[in-house]
Formats: structure tokens, sequence, C-alpha cells
């Protein structure tokens, strides 16, 4: 096996299989790693041995490449069957082939993990020592004070990382700058975490600190897209460890979807989504004159660059922004509504989700999207249409209206097509004037936007 860098695992201290490098434990594996990917950055390294070579690493493993032989063999030695498996699911497998009479196939699996973070004890340290991470090693007395002396530095949170109900890693959460929204988060685990993983960890962090802005992330392992760099944990591992490195800004990986739609001459219109379920959750109006009092989208506003010094809107452009570029459901539906605006599509289309509703509201706010474009609808109207049977329905004028005030997603949900019973404008969540201008609008473009849709 030429032209790579190999490794034999094996408990025979007496083995030699030059040029093949041989280690007899995982604890010399892994320091031996950390030295050959700094050596030799651009080669793949593998790990060569039988059986117990599968049993251990495994665990450490991301990704399983299994060539399946339509044939039954003698064996004392059996590959674990991944599909059986909860925490491994087949990403692809190829058809039957067959070669000389002999068929197979090739099956990929991927590692699913299920990461969370935990308080770090100094009860834990029996367990942290089992785990033969550089830094963390000696009596458990001594592992004791070292996990105390890095919780002390820094204002620092010290923190498990499990991997389901295993123990993998361990990470810390600094404050190097007094009164700072500045952190500093870093781990180290054998696992090799894939950048899913990572934003994960992130996230978890995040949520339960909610005053850090700006955070500079660090780890012991070595992502595609990091920075390689030598990395302080502490002590030893300093003169070990390549890093990952990067800055995450809050509103770049916490906090909903959110959406800005140019809305002239008012400013915009903020929209925020659910990444789980990938549908709109609320909608509202930014003005040109106001500032956000909603934190989540004063800062992803200040991300994208649509503030001036003072908080207030700049619109730069006609052009939609959203937080994440991955937030498609999202895009698509701030361009509806931007297309909407600009009179060239009709009410705009969206999957929506109502995270807190009466039963009453719903029923009021979908007897409102059945309004058509450029029509409207009394208030006393709607009441006729979700009275209970038997009340009398102008009774429910005012509780449309209440209704009306609660409308999440305004634009979407058309209420400004709801008017008073003398045909006045009455009571809109984003003020008068921008009732006028929707209802405006849609008189202007009526025709137009309605041939388009028979087309």
């Amino acid at each position: 096996m030429p032209n790579r860098i190999n490794i034999v695992l094996t408990a025979n201290p007496d083995f030699y299989a030059y040029p093949a490098y041989v280690v007899n434990d995982l604890e010399h594996l892994f320091t031996f790693l950390t030295k050959l990917k700094d050596e030799h950055s651009q080669k793949e390294i593998f790990i060569i041995g039988g059986a117990s070579v599968y049993e251990q690493l495994l665990p450490y493993c991301n990704e399983v490449m299994v060539t399946e032989i339509d044939l039954e063999f003698p064996a004392d030695a059996f590959f674990p069957d991944l599909s059986k498996q909860q925490n491994w699911a087949k990403t692809s497998e190829t058809p039957w082939l067959e070669e000389k009479g002999l068929r197979f196939r090739y099956v990929s699996y991927k590692k699913i993990r299920n990461l969370r973070l935990c308080k770090l004890y100094q009860n834990d340290a029996s367990e942290i020592r089992k785990l033969g991470l550089p830094g963390f090693k000696g009596t458990l007395r001594e592992l004791r004070e070292k996990l105390n002396s890095l919780g002390k530095e820094f204002n620092s949170q010290m923190h498990a990382i499990y991997d389901g109900d295993d123990l993998i890693g361990v990470a810390r959460l600094a404050y190097p700058l007094l009164n700072s929204n500045l952190a500093y988060f870093s781990w180290q685990t054998f696992h090799s975490l894939t950048s899913h993983d990572t934003e994960v960890l992130i996230q978890a962090i995040m949520e339960n600190n909610p005053t850090i802005l700006r955070m500079e992330v660090l780890s012991s392992d070595v992502l595609a897209d990091g920075v390689r760099e030598k990395f302080v944990f502490g002590g030893e591992i300093a003169e070990m460890y390549s890093a990952y490195r990067k800055t995450f800004y809050r509103p770049e990986v916490s906090g909903p979807d959110i959406a800005f739609i140019p809305f002239s001459p008012f400013g915009y219109i903020t929209l925020k989504g659910n990444h789980q379920e990938n549908k709109v959750s609320g909608a509202d109006f930014w003005r040109e004159d106001e500032t956000l009092s909603d934190p989540e989208l004063q800062g992803a506003a200040e991300l994208l660059g649509l503030t001036d010094i003072s908080g207030r809107p700049v619109v730069k452009d006609d052009i939609v922004y959203v937080k994440k570029e991955d937030q498609d459901y999202l895009r698509e539906a701030a361009e509806n509504i931007n297309s909407y605006l600009n009179g060239k599509g009709g009410t705009p289309q969206a999957d929506y989700e109502f995270p807190q509703a009466t039963d009453f509201q719903r029923k009021v706010w979908q007897q409102i999207a059945k309004i058509p474009y450029g029509r409207v609808a009394t208030y006393g109207e709607i009441a006729e249409e979700v009275a209970p049977a038997g009340k009398n329905h102008r009774n429910y004028a005012r509780a449309v209206g209440n209704a009306c005030g609660a409308n999440p997603l305004p634009v979407i949900i058309p209420c400004h097509r709801v008017i008073g019973k003398d045909r006045s404008l009455v009571g809109f969540t984003g003020g008068l004037d921008i009732k006028d201008h929707l209802l405006n609008l849609e008189m202007q473009y009526d025709q137009t936007v309605r041939r388009k849709e028979q087309i």
C-alpha cells in the first residue's frame, strides 16, 4: 500500500511492519495522529488492524464505507451490522455488482450524533480521566485541581460533552475581558466532529448564555473550514494540538430565522421563521423613524448592515435580506412579499404557523385570508362568518377587530382589507397610512395581477 501513510494498531509490542508505523494503544495513536496531521496535512492517513480496530475506533468515526459480499465465509470476527444501530444512518447503496462470479455492493453510513453539554463538576474527574485527553491526566486529585483552576480563570464555565449517554469530551466557556459580551468557547475531544456538530455545541452555548454577543470558537478538532494554529486549553495541550477557530456573532447562530423586505416609503417589513418547521411565524413593519425593540431583529439588522448609527433602518435597494443563506423557505416568502409590494404578484403565499392563538382568532384569520386581492370586507361581514351558530354576529364585530390587531402575519394574512361598516379605514397594526398605501397599491395593480393569475 504505497504512497499513503499507514499506521498499524496492535497490542503486540514487538510487531514490525516498516514503512508503516506501529502503535499499541489509542492514547499513543491519537498523539501520533496529531503529529502526523501537522507534518502531512495533505495526505490521507490509514489505520490498519483486525477486528479490535473496528471496535475501538468506530465510536470516533463520522462515516463508514462498507463492501458487502453476497456469500458466506467461515469467520471468527465480525464487523457490526450498522443497519441495525440507531446512531448510524444509511446514506447510499449501489446496485449489486458482479465480478468473476462474486456479487458485491458498496454501502455508506453516516454517524448520527446526539450532542449535549452538561455542567462539569470535580466529581466527574474519574470519567474525564478515562478519555485519555492530553492535559487531563494524572491522579484524580491532580485532575480535580486542574478542573477547579480552569473553572476559575477568566470567569470560566466548564462543560462535559455528551453524545447520547457517552462522555466524549470537555468544553470551556471563558470571558477574558471583564464586563464584556465577548466570550471564548473551546473544547477537546478525540471524536471527529462535523461542522453540523460544531453548530449544535455553539447553539447550546448561545441559548444558555444570552449575554454573549460575539464568540471566538476554538477546538482541538481540525475542521475543513477552520484555520490551523496552536490551541491553548491549559498547559500541555498548547504544544500538541492544531485548532479550528472561527468568530460567531449571535444572530448568525441563534434565534429565529429572519428576513427584511424593503417597503418604500416606510422602511422594511420584517419576517420571522421557525427553522425547525420551515414555516413563517411572524411579520411586522419597521418604519424609517423607528428603532427595533426586538433584540433578535435588531441583532440581525446590524449583522446585515441595515441600520444607521442610531439603529434606524437604512434602505439600500430593492433586495430582500435573509439572515442565513440556507433559509430558502423564508427567502421565498420574502420574495413573494417583495413582488406584491412592487405590483408584480398577488397576495403573498407562505407556509406559516401560529405559535399562540385562540380558536376564534384562527377562524377570523382564515376568513380574512379568503378576501381576494383588491377587494375589502367589513368587520361585520367577517363576524357574520365566524360567529357561533345562534349568536348575534353584530356582537362579534369588536372581537373581529381585536383578532385583526393580534394578527401575527400582516400582508400574508391581509387584515388591511378589513374596513369599518361605513367603509372607513379603521384599525391596523402597522398604522392607517400603511393600510391606505396597501389598499391603493392593490387598486392600482388589480387588473394586471388578475391577468397574470389567469395566465
